[in-house]
């Protein structure tokens, strides 16, 4: 298209979601835990460390913005990690917290909102599905936000919701259109402290253990790279099962 490469479904009924999934075939009897890292590609330094020490298991989400997407993307795929696509939505507090040129935005009108959708998912290929970012008004947002999720479904990707409020509508909807989904039980910040990271690490197993499942959202700085690393290492000996996010599609309750 005049935006990119776009995924379809192929004709034969493949989908994007489990075309460009890691393949996961570990113990499925125990707790399960994903994590996505987003904003991805903005700096390739961290691109490349984040892709060399974290387990392949962990799943990586690129931001539009970012330059060089298509070769950050092949050395994140190279080590192993399946990529989601991030896709900015208005928060509240809009425009004064704005995410860039192409959020979508509940004043925007549905054709733009589109137009800006497609921009994004042109940027680079190859990715799984995408994850909401910011978000926290558009996601509250039935008539802005269901025409953007039958376009994630009607090309074969999985939507991820950040979770950036408590309101969000966005996981009923997901359902109710058979769009496969998967939502944050923590999501840190860009500014995080090592003690209110490990309080959001230890929760994230408590939910897995709680429920059986659990995704955790992370921004890729060295602090929270090395964290997950060493975290990550140890969780087998905890009981629990660290999985690609499509691993884990569905199978969270919508509350």
């Amino acid at each position: 298209t005049e935006n990119g490469m776009l995924p379809i479904v192929a004709p034969d009924g493949r989908k994007a979601w489990k075309t460009y999934a890691r393949p996961f075939d570990g113990d499925t009897t125990g707790p399960r835990i994903a994590i996505i890292m987003t904003r991805m590609g903005v700096s390739r330094s961290l691109t490349k460390a984040a892709a060399g020490i974290l387990n392949p298991n962990i799943s990586f989400s690129f931001s539009p913005a970012a330059t060089n997407l298509d070769s950050q993307a092949a050395m994140a795929q190279r080590a192993g990690h399946e990529i989601f696509l991030d896709i900015p939505m208005e928060p509240v507090g809009y425009p004064t917290n704005d995410p860039g040129p192409l959020t979508l935005l509940t004043s925007l009108g549905t054709a733009n909102n589109l137009s800006r959708l497609e921009k994004a998912l042109g940027r680079t290929e190859g990715y799984a599905g995408v994850i909401g970012v910011n978000g926290s008004q558009f996601t509250t947002d039935e008539e802005a936000l269901t025409p953007i999720l039958t376009i994630l479904k009607n090309r074969g990707l999985m939507y991820v919701d950040s979770a950036a409020t408590s309101r969000t509508i966005a996981l009923e909807i997901a359902d109710s259109i058979q769009l496969p989904r998967a939502v944050a039980n923590t999501n840190i910040d860009d500014n995080p402290a090592i003690t209110e990271i490990e309080r959001r690490l230890a929760a994230l197993e408590r939910a897995a253990r709680r429920t059986g499942y659990a995704l955790g959202v992370f921004p890729p700085l060295p602090l929270t790279i090395d964290l997950l690393a060493t975290w990550t290492s140890t969780l087998s000996d905890r009981g629990f099962t660290l999985v690609p996010a499509t691993a884990i599609a569905n199978r969270q309750s919508l509350r």
